[in-house]
């Protein structure tokens, strides 16, 4: 009884885990509201650091397409209204 005890919230833990983000993608959620442009989204992202060379649109997030300071490929997911940092993939 004492190890299900404290296994629970580990239990409880997996089992609340967000869809979007158990199967891999970005969550941007509560996207109401004016979206804001994709310029804006680029330069947000370039003064997070990013050299940034695209921008898209990929589940209700923005999906910026840049290099980190270290030279390496990433894909940044950022609400479209927020403009805040959802999710960064990195290639490896």
């Amino acid at each position: 009884m004492r190890k299900l005890y404290f296994a629970v919230p580990s239990i409880i833990a997996a089992l609340s885990i967000s869809p979007a983000f158990a199967s891999g993608g970005a969550q941007c959620e509560n996207t109401s509201g004016e979206w804001l442009s994709h310029e804006a989204i680029s330069t947000m992202a370039t003064e997070m650091g990013y050299d940034v060379r695209r921008v898209e649109t990929d589940d209700s997030c923005y999906e910026v397409y840049a290099f980190d300071q270290s030279g390496r490929r990433v894909e940044i997911y950022m609400h479209p209204v927020t403009g805040v940092v959802v999710k960064v993939e990195h290639d490896s």
